[in-house]
């Protein structure tokens, strides 16, 4: 990264890689720092935005963290964005709107079988598990060998008293 910035000391990807690397490794003050630069330098940057959110979340600011998310969401409209905006708002306690961040994206890709999945937990965790159940049978659909899915719904079944269709799951 640093030898990308000294051939071209303006190359965005390379700044937004440096900031996330000083987030990641919590050095917050540099964090800060390059993340302020680059707020300045790209004020509309969806990725700019990701990165103020992470650093409003190490400084415990929620509230300021899902806005900002949201912010860039607008912008983005990816399976990352969806996924760590809905992450956001589970944490905050907003859990429907959580959801229905994840089932926005669903309806738009509704193969995607990694956002299916995030869903299905959230709709377990909220106790609708006919729900959970059928984002579980999705993905089983599009991925029969997705091990890890048949292990959830034959624990789901099973949970649900029907342990004959969790054997079939789990085999």
């Amino acid at each position: 990264v640093e030898a990308a910035l000294e051939i071209d000391p303006n190359h965005l990807e390379a700044k937004l890689a440096l900031a996330r690397l000083a987030i990641l490794s919590n050095d917050l003050q540099e964090a800060k720092k390059l993340v302020s630069d680059l707020a300045r330098a790209y004020p509309d940057s969806p990725n700019v935005k990701l990165l103020q959110s992470g650093i409003a979340l190490q400084e415990d600011n929620p509230v300021q963290a899902v806005q900002l998310l949201e912010q860039a969401h607008a912008q983005l409209r990816t399976r990352e964005s969806s996924l760590v905006l809905a992450r956001a708002q589970w944490q905050m306690g907003e859990k429907e709107r959580g959801l229905s961040t994840l089932e926005e994206w669903l309806a738009a890709n509704p193969r995607d079988t990694a956002v299916r999945f995030e869903a299905h937990k959230y709709y377990a965790a909220l106790d609708r598990f006919d729900a959970a159940r059928a984002n579980l049978s999705e993905i089983i659909e599009y991925e029969p060998d997705n091990w890890v899915a048949r292990n959830d719904l034959a624990w789901l079944l099973l949970r649900q008293g029907d342990a004959a269709a969790a054997l079939r799951h789990a085999e």
